[in-house]
């Protein structure tokens, strides 16, 4: 049996977690799959586990390679997908049975090139679901598409801003499935995370939306991303985010000028840049013990300071946000380092304790 859908796993030391994964997968209501199980060297014992899963379903083909990352993983499995469809998905987090199944016969009933789904943020004791307000379960071509969807990868413009948790929510890879024509018309891969930082999905999501015609959203929680692993990608600090996310900008600012973006994408990723000052303050708060609340509050006023920051803060338009994150953002554009710092560690102490309630 041929695939027609390829099903991107990377995977590494997930003992705890990809049993869950593996068996959301090869019980789809949709059989024509083939998981592409990528082994980037883990030292658990994963690979026994995806041993054993693979004798019992020769449609999970395993690969092995030393460790080099998520994105070089992702790669090694789109040069490895024979299916005319590609998904992705993360080896702690699991799918509703009939995720490949809605979105291919979306795709096929609109002859569409991508299709996404929403998705549910699983805790260990609570879920929520992720909602698109912004979008209909409709195909969106043309400059709809253009502007509704590539563009927003980009940031976003006027009222988007108002809630900053959205910024990267239509960036994930995971969520979607992909015609596979999309990437023989021009290579396309994830870059490294040693390289950018993180928002490798959102970047490759830019260039292969771009080379697409046309997109499908179907309005149901089919994908579950668990937020508890505290061993994420997501979870780590990074003394040198600020740096990276730099050259993040700078290869989203080469999409923009090589895939002909629409007109509003310079001011959306302006906005990004901006946005991005709450992350890259949580990201100090993150830090610890390793340095001081005086060290923290010189690092925020050092990235505020940044010429590419302050040029971004003066087309932000305070407007549209909720009276908290306006007064956050006054004080981001007026360079109060120590008000932006205080207002970070209420944030983080009421998004915790707010998880933390919940059951």
């Amino acid at each position: 049996m041929k695939a027609i859908i390829s099903i991107i796993v990377p995977i590494y030391n997930m003992e705890m977690y990809i049993e869950r994964c593996l068996h959301s997968l090869l019980t789809q209501t949709f059989k024509k799959i083939e998981i592409i199980a990528v082994n980037d060297g883990s030292t658990d014992q994963t690979g026994d586990i995806l041993s054993k899963y693979q004798e019992k379903d020769k449609r999970l083909k395993v690969f092995y390679q030393e460790n080099k990352g998520v994105s070089q993983a992702r790669n090694f499995g789109l040069k490895h997908a024979e299916g005319e469809y590609i998904g992705f998905v993360d080896p702690d987090d699991w799918v509703h049975q009939e995720m490949y199944e809605a979105l291919y016969e979306a795709l096929q009933r609109e002859q569409a090139d991508i299709a996404m789904c929403r998705y549910t943020r699983a805790y260990q004791h609570f879920s929520k679901e992720r909602y698109f307000h912004h979008l209909k379960e409709k195909t969106y071509r043309g400059q709809a598409y253009k502007e509704q969807i590539v563009r927003r990868l980009v940031g976003p413009i006027k009222e988007e801003v108002s809630d900053p948790s959205m910024l990267d929510a239509m960036g994930t890879v995971w969520s979607k499935l992909y015609r596979t024509n999309l990437f023989t018309k021009q290579p396309i891969f994830f870059t490294d995370l040693h390289h950018i930082g993180s928002n490798e999905d959102t970047l490759f999501n830019m260039k292969v939306m771009s080379l697409a015609d046309s997109f499908v959203y179907v309005d149901r929680p089919l994908y579950h991303y668990w937020k508890e692993n505290e061993h994420s990608q997501t979870s780590e600090y990074k003394s040198d985010l600020f740096q990276l996310w730099q050259q993040l900008y700078d290869e989203m600012n080469h999409c923009i000028k090589e895939y002909s973006f629409s007109r509003h994408a310079q001011s959306a990723l302006n906005n990004r840049i901006c946005l991005n000052m709450i992350g890259l303050g949580l990201n100090i708060l993150a830090s610890k013990s390793q340095l001081t609340v005086r060290e923290k509050i010189n690092e925020i006023d050092n990235i505020l300071s940044e010429p590419i920051v302050r040029e971004a803060f003066k087309t932000l338009d305070l407007n549209y946000f909720p009276f908290v994150w306006r007064v956050f953002f006054v004080c981001a554009r007026s360079r109060s380092a120590s008000s932006v710092y205080y207002m970070l560690m209420m944030i983080d102490k009421l998004r915790k304790k707010r998880w933390g309630s919940r059951s």
